[in-house]
């Protein structure tokens, strides 16, 4: 059985703040994080980054810890 807190992740447009929740970091850590790797994620258009450039954004970082992953 899953515990309350975990959520099962779905791959959808997030926004850089609902990464950050993920990750569980501050928003100035968060933003280094990608500062490093912003040639290959991109900018988001909008508040959102693309299904693609969260994928991205996984490859760059590694998978956040609260985040389940299902197949």
């Amino acid at each position: 059985m899953e515990n309350d807190k975990e959520k099962t992740f779905v791959m959808k447009p997030y926004s850089r703040k609902e990464l950050r929740d993920f990750y569980g970091v501050s928003w100035f850590v968060f933003r280094k994080m990608m500062k490093q790797h912003e040639n290959e994620i991109g900018v988001e258009h909008g508040k959102y980054l693309t299904v693609k450039q969260v994928e991205t954004v996984f490859k760059c970082l590694g998978t956040p810890r609260k985040v389940i992953l299902q197949h």
